[in-house]
């Protein structure tokens, strides 16, 4: 019998260095932050059969109208799916919002990303041979021919022999793309940092034609996360083998991809934690502060760890962060792995995973940290939730948080049938909008106008104002002082009028932002201050 069981967790860690188990668990009454959203799908999960015995998503990335699309594989070959923002699958997108993708043979999509003009792309690693892949889609799921080879491009490193694993990717802001994983090199396995053109071929302005091949320590080296900061920098993190143990850690390039040696001193930064054979970084996020947060996983004494870490622009260690800079934490007793993060826009932190207990059954979790790395008691009234959708194992692999502040978490879900699906799951997030309703004044304005919002400074509502003169495709955008996106505004056709949009920033941070407004050729940027 199919169920569906929602938990409370309780009595997070409360240090790196201290570990508390989380064994109480309790039904949620009441519709709070972290409770799973019974709106979307079927009680708040949809699974997802691509008519195969192997179905499993990795990576989740949320379009700018909010429809949801999930990454991985089908049958070993890469796979797509497209869900509208009630957890449906979108029937415009490939066959029936499912996309199978089989020209190479044995593939899978590790991680997806929504470039400005809305293509799609998904990457990951081709397995016979051993190759990175990666492959652009149209919005309609269809191979967008103006790149690679009709749409896909399997790229062979010519160094070393064996595996080759792409895990990670990140769009630069002009359109360049960076591929992260891993090669066997010539003795051990070696970082691999490759950048492509937007036409999908190597860019050899980067390393070696395109090329960056890294041995940090002597040993294996694994890259799972890339990131570009805001001056260009890139951020790749994983494990690194130093002094004779898997280092939870991460290097910083810079934009011609030679290691930043004033990145810490030496490039790198990194922590080991107490008691642990094996540490690695699975996932990473820069806040809007700049600071860089690892999470994943750590191994010692038999059983695996919840990981984090936090290092300042610098590469230093945040002793802010978690008291030492680090920690980690359980969920139950064996097994608790943390495979994704993402941040609210109040630098909260949302991390989802999969926990094991006594008996062996895996669930996906989902849990919420405050900004400074301890628990975040008012997610589910605990920090946690774990839910098992009815299947033996269950996995959460990518997480993304939508507009109004929903977790979207994608995995892999064991079915009744013993074959697996992809899994997605909706939770509630933040409370509050952070928009309210547009109004218009139909009168025609004679020419684009971005007004400064009023009032500025403000707490913890201002509305901002602007005019097209003609129906125009507008977007209103705002940043923080590291020229991250915050929220979009709007992001639509609007016909001729004066507008007035209300952004409410309860959940922000103090400090300086900016908006932007790009309607037609028109582009103009002002900045207000939030003083709570």
């Amino acid at each position: 019998m199919k169920r569906s069981l929602l938990l409370v967790l309780f009595c997070f860690g409360i240090s790196y260095s201290q570990v508390a188990q989380r064994d109480n668990l309790v039904y949620p009454s009441d519709p709070t932050e972290g409770v799973i959203d019974s709106t979307f799908g079927t009680n708040g999960f949809v699974r997802t059969d691509f008519s195969t015995s192997s179905d499993h998503a990795y990576g989740v990335a949320i379009q700018p109208d909010q429809k949801i699309v999930a990454v991985g594989s089908a049958n070993s070959m890469f796979a797509l799916a497209r869900y509208n923002p009630n957890g449906t699958l979108d029937s415009t997108f490939g066959l029936n919002g499912k996309v199978v993708t089989d020209n190479y043979g044995y593939s899978f999509a590790w991680s997806v990303a929504i470039q400005s003009d809305r293509k799609i792309v998904a990457a990951g690693s081709l397995t016979s041979p051993y190759m990175f892949m990666i492959g652009r889609y149209d919005t309609t799921g269809n191979l967008d021919p103006t790149f690679g080879n009709g749409g896909l491009k399997a790229i062979p490193i010519p160094i070393g022999s064996g595996n080759q694993r792409c895990y990670a990717m990140a769009l630069q802001p002009d359109g360049k793309i960076l591929l992260a994983g891993y090669i066997n090199g010539v003795s051990n396995e070696d970082i691999a940092l490759l950048r492509l053109k937007t036409n999908g071929t190597l860019d050899s302005t980067f390393g070696a034609l395109g090329i960056v091949v890294t041995d940090v320590g002597g040993g294996n080296d694994e890259a799972q996360s890339v990131k570009v900061q805001s001056d260009g920098k890139i951020l790749v993190a994983g494990s690194f083998y130093l002094n004779s143990h898997s280092e939870f850690g991460v290097v910083r390039y810079n934009t011609n991809g030679t290691v930043d040696s004033t990145f810490n001193g030496t490039g790198r930064a990194g922590v080991t934690f107490p008691g642990s054979q094996v540490d690695k970084a699975y996932a990473m996020a820069i806040d809007s502060v700049g600071r860089i947060l690892l999470v994943g996983d750590t191994y010692g004494g038999g059983r695996d760890f919840f990981a984090f870490a936090r290092f300042l622009p610098s590469g230093l260690i945040d002793s802010s962060f978690a008291k030492f800079g680090s920690r980690k934490d359980t969920i139950q007793n064996l097994y608790d792995i943390a495979y994704s993060v993402a941040l609210q826009k109040d630098n909260k932190i949302v991390v989802s995973g999969v926990t094991q207990n006594g008996g062996g059954e895996q669930n996906i979790v989902v849990a919420r940290y405050l900004e400074n790395g301890l628990e975040d008691t008012s997610f589910n009234r605990s920090g946690g939730t774990m839910t098992d959708m009815g299947g033996f194992f269950e996995e959460g692999f990518g997480v993304a948080i939508q507009e109004n502040g929903s977790i979207v978490v994608a995995g892999e879900t064991l079915t009744p049938s013993n074959s697996y699906d992809f899994a997605l799951l909706r939770y509630h997030g933040t409370t509050g909008p952070l928009t309210d309703v547009e109004t218009n004044d139909r009168n025609i304005p004679n020419g684009y106008l971005l007004s400064q919002n009023y009032p500025n400074p403000f707490n913890p509502t201002t509305l901002i104002k602007y005019e097209v003169p003609e129906e125009s495709f507008v977007t209103l955008k705002v940043f923080n002082l590291l020229g991250q996106e915050i929220i979009t505004l709007v992001d639509d056709k609007r016909e001729a009028g004066t507008y007035e949009v209300r952004l409410d920033g309860t959940h922000l941070s103090s400090g300086i932002y900016f908006y932007r407004l790009q309607a037609g050729s028109f582009v103009e940027t002002k900045k207000l201050i939030l003083m709570k």
